[in-house]
């Protein structure tokens, strides 16, 4: 079975219409800090996120399928456009063996795409490079990403809490904060409970199971212990502070349940959580 070229990315940026005949970068952009421009080339077009998602290609599955992977961090991205004389396997070649040079390795490789990785203690570094004819011009694509979990800048408050309840009858809840292999409440966590206590205050008729969940880090017979014990203990801060027992209930379900990928960080921090539910 012949295998499928991987995809051109649509999270990469791809500007059709832009013509080689500009000598000016696109204003706003300039060259990656990891890798320069090939020679001769032009910037006509750039973008860059303090927390994206980007795909990179992993290989293919035992069927010919493409594989990607799904990556969360800080991304850059740049679109160059090439000369006439200038070739993808010229283009690609060129940064395949820069990239190399500052310590990257190959991930996958098909013609003109391929993505590569760096390691270097608990940082991971991503770079993906697609080089192909845009219309009659030569254009290459760039994306370097560092992968990092996502900075929580938005606390939840008893109004969202209870409009999540209201759409769907049940909120995942963060911040609420556990040493690790401990079911002991953080004082850190206070600031959200509040709001927790805030919402059961103000909606009277309303009733919760606290739900715990947890990465896969770890036994999951251990995990699902864990869970549950972390549940009890929300309700237990919750009833110490004035809300009836008979309006919580409690279970957990360790890592049974996840809603991110377990494989990155940011997967496994959506994993560790705290849901709500309305009985």
């Amino acid at each position: 079975m012949q295998r499928p070229p991987f995809v051109v990315l649509t999270s990469l940026c791809m500007f059709a219409g832009y013509a080689f005949a500009e000598e000016v970068d696109q204003e706003g952009c300039h060259d990656l800090s990891l890798v320069k421009r090939f020679p001769g080339s032009v910037i006509v077009g750039c973008d860059s996120k303090d927390f994206d998602q980007q795909e990179f290609p992993i290989g293919h599955d035992a069927d010919g399928n493409v594989k990607n992977k799904v990556l969360e961090g800080k991304v850059e991205r740049v679109t160059y456009s090439h000369g006439a004389k200038t070739s993808a396997l010229e283009v690609t070649r060129n940064y395949t063996n820069a990239l190399k040079k500052v310590g990257f390795t190959i991930v996958a490789s098909d013609g003109g795409i391929f993505s590569a990785k760096a390691v270097k203690g608990s940082a991971e570094t991503w770079a993906l490079v697609n080089s192909g004819i845009n219309g009659e011009v030569l254009q290459t694509n760039i994306a370097v990403m560092q992968v990092q979990a996502m900075e929580q800048k938005v606390e939840a408050n008893a109004a969202s809490l209870l409009e999540s309840i209201n759409t769907s009858g049940r909120v995942a809840v963060y911040g609420i904060n556990f040493d690790s292999n401990k079911a002991v409440v953080r004082p850190d966590s206070e600031a959200v409970l509040g709001e927790i206590l805030k919402l059961m205050q103000e909606n009277a008729d309303l009733n919760l199971k606290v739900e715990g969940h947890t990465d896969n880090v770890g036994a999951a017979k251990a995990n699902l212990k864990l869970s549950k014990e972390r549940a009890a203990a929300v309700k237990a801060w919750l009833v110490k502070h004035g809300i009836a027992t008979a309006r919580l209930t409690t279970d957990g379900f360790g890592d049974t349940k996840p809603i991110g990928d377990n494989s990155t960080e940011d997967g496994r921090a959506k994993n560790r959580r705290v849901e709500l539910v309305k009985f």
